[in-house]
């Protein structure tokens, strides 16, 4: 309670986040990735952009730093899930996109839907899957429309 009240009333609470992802990414990373807690302090920096409400930049770090890989890897699915939910709009299929670019929008819709897929939930892999292909089809993007194709694809097999 006391910390949420300190919280509200920290007048530059944006710059705070930016320099905690800072601090964040500074810090050094096991040249092998093998657990969560290898990649967590990329996790706390993802976590502060997005608080900063700069989700261009958590996307980067989801994506630049193969965040996406290594969860993946590791079954940390519902931990993908809170990522690229974090980068997209309360509704994620009606909602304005937070990021700059529709394809990364695209790309994340669909990577979610892969996510899904992995949890055994294809209703929600194959919404995530169309909604991405309809971005890649209105964007003419080859990447995404095969990906997407793909993986419904394999989803009715």
């Amino acid at each position: 309670m006391i910390d949420n009240y300190a919280y509200n009333k920290l007048a530059d609470r944006v710059e705070r986040h930016k320099l905690a992802c800072q601090y964040y990414l500074s810090r050094p990373l096991p040249k092998k990735h093998t657990t969560k807690e290898d990649i967590q302090s990329l996790i706390e920096a993802y976590h502060h952009a997005c608080m900063a409400e700069e989700y261009d930049r958590a996307v980067d770090i989801i994506f630049d730093y193969d965040l996406h890989r290594d969860l993946d890897r590791w079954g940390n699915y519902r931990t993908l899930v809170e990522l690229y939910a974090g980068v997209l709009p309360k509704d994620h299929f009606k909602g304005e996109p937070l990021l700059g670019s529709i394809g990364t929008h695209g790309a994340v819709l669909g990577n979610l839907g892969l996510v899904y897929s992995d949890l055994g939930q294809v209703g929600k892999a194959t919404k995530y899957y169309e909604d991405a292909l309809a971005i890649g089809e209105e964007i003419k993007d080859p990447r995404i429309i095969y990906f997407c194709e793909q993986n419904l694809k394999s989803l009715k097999n």
